[in-house]
């Protein structure tokens, strides 16, 4: 685990820069051969640290009883995600902060098809006016902005309310449960957050 840990670590702050074997067993307080032992190489490593935080992602994103109400569901999931990424940004940005043009990593398909396993549900109940892939790679792509914003602020000053405004102006996007009001009106649009801005 402290091999896995630093090499997060290490990541996460690289800037795109190469990490080497010597960085991540010094940070770690272990020798090369026990890397080489346990993962083989530094890219086995590196794809040991991706699988263990998507482990760990997907048990937060399973970690709850259904409500029986998958749009609700989806909240759950949203908020889930973004305190996955609060509790442990390095890791996070290892898995959605490192990705390059035209490359389209395997964690980022993975989490959309757990967004779309959700959002079937809400398809089969009525209750989404687009297809539950699009809606899908629409609410993870606002989810993993919205993360990425609030990591990168200080603790102290994050505003979580960002979070929740874009959570739900997102759901209202794609829901046709939300697309009409009472007797069949619609509603006036949500506010979206940088109205509410000062």
């Amino acid at each position: 685990m402290r091999l896995l840990r630093a090499a997060a670590e290490l990541l996460a702050n690289s800037a795109g820069s190469a990490v080497s074997t010597r960085q991540i067993t010094q940070l770690a307080g272990v020798t090369a051969p026990t890397l080489y032992h346990h993962f083989g190489d530094k890219e086995g490593l590196f794809d040991a640290v991706v699988a263990a935080g998507f482990e760990e992602y997907v048990a937060g994103e399973r970690d709850f009883a259904p409500s029986g109400n998958p749009l609700e569901d989806v909240r759950r999931m949203w908020d889930n995600h973004v305190q996955f990424g609060l509790k442990q940004p390095e890791l996070y940005l290892v898995m959605f902060g490192n990705i390059r043009p035209e490359s389209r990593p395997a964690i980022v398909a993975d989490a959309e098809a757990l967004m779309e396993e959700m959002l079937n549900k809400a398809a089969a109940a009525g209750q989404l006016n687009v297809q539950p892939r699009e809606a899908a790679r629409s609410i993870l792509a606002a989810n993993v902005g919205v993360t990425l914003m609030l990591i990168a602020e200080p603790a102290a000053e994050r505003n979580l309310e960002l979070s929740t405004m874009t959570r739900d102006a997102m759901i209202f996007a794609v829901s046709a449960a939300e697309a009409e009001g009472p007797r069949g009106k619609t509603p006036a649009s949500p506010r979206w957050w940088w109205q509410l801005l000062p």
